[in-house]
């Protein structure tokens, strides 16, 4: 491959792991998903109620 085809799927690959990064930090700021809130009761009544 020559170094144009190296650097364009280099800044490709980048876009990509930003993407991935800023999606990340967008559904980790979201906080804990309703269903899961809502649901307390259920927890109480699973095998895993004990685990954090």
């Amino acid at each position: 491959m020559n170094p144009e085809n190296l650097l364009s799927v280099a800044i490709v690959v980048f876009v990509l792991m930003l993407v991935g990064i800023a999606l990340t930090i967008v559904e980790f700021r979201r906080g804990e998903p309703h269903d899961q809130l809502e649901d307390k009761s259920k927890l109480r009544d699973s095998p895993h109620s004990n685990v954090d």
